[in-house]
């Protein structure tokens, strides 16, 4: 294998992090980039500087310890897995066990896939922590350097960008992107469309996934695509291995046109002939948004781009998913360049909600419902008429709160509230700014900068 210019690029500025005494490296490239073969060129020459030298490749699925014995395999390394090699100097180790056992290989380069675990507090992170007490270096590979709240991971010293979406898209490893969504951002209980009325619309030849946003509209829609023929299939945490295994190999071959998931092929997994996704549920989380759309990226025989079926309109929140983005070790892991960070804010009440999945004013329920279709037209992205948009959706914390405020207890109560949280007295600007946003049309501009803060119904 030979590294492409951006591999080896980023294979530099790695070795170049801990030439300057960092522990603890995070190298960030996107789905269908080569990861697994950057860290197998790192593990490589990690090995190749000293006899003594331990490598041991960490991940949380099955399917990636293979991938990266396979990687490893190709850089001319012996590989130690599933008791086969186990005096290897390249140790491919399932987290989970390791932790339960208790007891882990010697290492003194650890490769951590899909790096953005370690901060889920599952003992992972404990792990790494010990190899790094015990001298070890750590390298973390992933696409979403965040935590599920979309917080910088931590445990990492010096965080390497290998390249940009539109980069790859640019130089033909990744394929060019088209999105359809509906003309503003629709509230947890719409979609623009059904996804099988969307889908004959705008990708009936395409191999799609459909994410919805939880098992009861995941049974709603394949009830639909198999009453119209279509080959469907669902996908849930609970799918037995063996039973997902085959579905996803049928998948693979074109045997079956749908896959309807709920959170399950969000990472992990590739199929490069999937060329369309179908977003039936909300997401404020770049990482998750990153994730699931990048599993139509990858390029295949035939295949001249990836669609991209926004039915919530997402993109209105999030961006497109191969706009350029800036990462950190501190703060929002994921930002889109150019923007900021917003906080979130009950869609009822209109308070902050800081972490809290629950609104702590009003109690917001969460009952899973399946969203109906409106049946808008959806269209193309046009990136004037999305800036626009963005223009005209400025209102702040402030505004935002009073106007929540006032819908649920009246002006005189929530400018007494409004005196609690900011410590001071609305200004009449404030005011007015309130009363104009509670008064603007259903389904245009409201809806969308009051999800924009906090759409917390759907899991996404």
């Amino acid at each position: 294998m030979t590294p492409r210019p951006y591999q080896s690029r980023t294979l530099s500025d790695a070795r170049g992090c801990f030439a300057a005494g960092k522990r603890a490296v995070l190298i960030v490239s996107p789905t269908g980039s080569g990861k697994t073969c950057i860290a197998a060129w790192i593990a490589r020459g990690h090995v190749d500087k000293s006899p003594r030298n331990r490598v041991v490749w960490l991940a949380h699925r099955g399917e990636l310890l293979d991938q990266a014995a396979g990687a490893l395999h190709g850089v001319d390394l012996c590989v130690g897995l599933r008791g086969v090699n186990a005096y290897a100097a390249v140790q491919c180790c399932s987290i989970q066990a390791l932790t339960r056992r208790r007891e882990a290989p010697e290492g003194t380069l650890i490769i951590a896939d899909e790096a953005h675990h370690l901060a889920e507090g599952n003992g992972w992170t404990d792990l790494t922590r010990t190899y790094l007490t015990a001298g070890a270096r750590i390298v973390g590979l992933t696409a979403t350097p965040a935590r599920a709240d979309d917080q910088a991971l931590h445990g990492f010293d010096a965080l390497v960008v290998a390249a940009q979406i539109g980069e790859l898209q640019a130089l033909g490893h990744l394929v060019p992107l088209r999105l359809k969504r509906p003309t503003s951002f629709l509230r947890p209980d719409r979609i623009a469309q059904k996804p099988v009325d969307a889908f004959y619309e705008h990708a009936n030849a395409r191999s799609t996934v459909v994410f919805a946003p939880h098992v009861k509209a995941a049974e709603q829609y394949v009830y639909e695509f198999r009453g119209l023929g279509v080959s469907c299939e669902m996908v849930t945490g609970k799918t037995p291995a063996d039973k997902r295994a085959r579905m996803l190999g049928h998948f693979n071959t074109g045997d079956i046109r749908v896959l309807v998931n709920v959170g399950v092929l969000t990472e992990g997994w590739d199929s490069p002939i999937c060329s369309c996704i179908i977003l039936a549920r909300g997401c404020r989380s770049q990482a998750l948004y990153m994730q699931m759309t990048g599993r139509a990226l990858r390029p295949y025989a035939g295949k001249s781009d990836a669609l991209l079926i926004d039915l919530r309109g997402v993109s209105w929140l999030l961006g497109r998913p191969d706009q350029d983005r800036d990462y950190s070790l501190e703060g929002k892991g994921i930002i889109l360049r150019g923007a900021s960070a917003t906080e979130r804010m009950c869609p009822v009440c209109g308070l902050p909600l800081g972490d809290a999945a629950t609104c702590p004013e009003c109690g917001r329920e969460t009952e899973q419902v399946i969203p109906q279709a409106t049946g808008e037209k959806l269209v193309d992205w046009d990136e004037q008429a999305h800036e626009a948009v963005k223009d005209q959706l400025k209102p702040n914390r402030a505004v935002l709160s009073l106007a929540g405020m006032m819908r649920k207890y009246g002006e005189r109560r929530a400018i007494n509230m409004f005196r609690g949280i900011f410590k001071r007295h609305p200004d009449a600007r404030t005011v007015a700014q309130a009363h104009a946003f509670n008064h603007a049309k259903d389904g245009a501009i409201a809806p969308f900068a009051v999800d924009e803060m906090g759409d917390t119904t759907d899991g996404g």
